[in-house]
């Protein structure tokens, strides 16, 4: 999936299950082993089961084994959309991306029951491919089965971004910022673009309705602006994404070329270190990818080392 999961999910995800673990004195790989060997389960009963293992082994970086979980998953249940859809999850974990949208072209064949949510993924998939056309498409399509998929606006509008439609884009992702925390929340699917939380906890766990729009839409806005040298509107989207995702690199970078634009070298600086801190790289290697950005900002000459 590209909105891969982040390290305060994963620690979220580990800390919880750890927790009912604890509760029945197992972990969670034995307990889940323990139900697939048990020899009790049959087609989607036992294919879930890896589902929920192969979603607990690509948490815990064991690619391999939850490609291979994955795999038998399909095999139990060859007919299951779910699993197919489940296997690209992890497909798109490690950057196969063409082989994950394969899968989820057979999941939305076989009839998936949140449609929606199948060509939202597809489209990420697509746009990680850099195919922005048919990503679109299928945003269009996942917006047109759902007019409040927040998500799918604020991916269309990024793949918008990526291929030029700047006012499409911006259409999107003020509409994606401005309709609020509801337009994220659907009550018919919870947790629709982070199923893995509701096949590993069930009703452990509910879904609030935020405030505001997440992070990632102000984010996706204030990229866009500064691509489009609106500074100043830029900046409030990306100083609120660094308040709140501050572990996230990319506010930093992009507040970073904001202040670099506007004249604040000092500050610009400050930031692109904390973004090359963020990503463990060089900041002249992030100086040297938005070089042609730089360029053409009065602090060229401050970043020269």
């Amino acid at each position: 999936m590209h909105r891969a999961i982040s390290v305060s999910v994963l620690a979220l995800i580990l800390i919880g299950w750890c927790c009912l673990s604890r509760a029945a004195d197992t972990d969670p790989l034995k307990g889940l082993t323990q139900k697939i060997e048990a020899g009790n389960l049959t087609g989607r009963d036992l294919a879930e089961a890896y589902m929920q293992r192969g979603a607990m082994r690509m948490i815990l970086k064991d690619e391999s084994g939850a490609a291979a979980d994955y795999d038998q998953a399909v095999s139990t249940a060859p007919k299951l959309a779910d699993a197919y859809l489940w296997r690209s999850f992890g497909r798109s974990e490690t950057g196969d991306f063409q082989h994950a949208v394969d899968d989820i072209s057979q999941a939305l064949s076989l009839g998936l029951a949140d449609e929606a949510a199948g060509y939202y993924f597809r489209a990420e998939a697509l746009r990680q491919m850099k195919d922005y056309r048919r990503a679109i498409d299928d945003y269009d399509h996942a917006i047109a089965l759902d007019r409040d998929f927040g998500y799918a606006f604020i991916g269309r509008g990024e793949a918008k971004t990526d291929a030029g439609d700047e006012a499409g884009a911006l259409t999107d992702l003020t509409q994606a910022v401005e309709d609020g925390g509801a337009f994220y929340v659907s009550k018919k699917w919870p947790f629709r673009t982070t199923p893995y939380l509701a096949l590993l906890f069930g009703n452990y766990l509910v879904e609030s309705t935020p405030d505001k729009a997440p992070p990632q839409a102000y984010l996706a806005r204030g990229r866009l602006l500064l691509q489009m040298g609106k500074y100043d509107r830029a900046r409030p989207d990306l100083e609120y994404v660094v308040q709140k995702d501050f572990q996230n690199p990319d506010p930093w970078l992009y507040m970073g070329l904001e202040n670099l634009a506007t004249h604040d070298c000092h500050e610009g600086r400050y930031d692109l270190d904390k973004a090359a801190e963020l990503m463990s790289t060089p900041v002249a290697t992030l100086v040297r990818e938005h070089q042609a950005f730089i360029d053409k900002t009065p602090c060229k000459g401050d970043l020269v080392d």
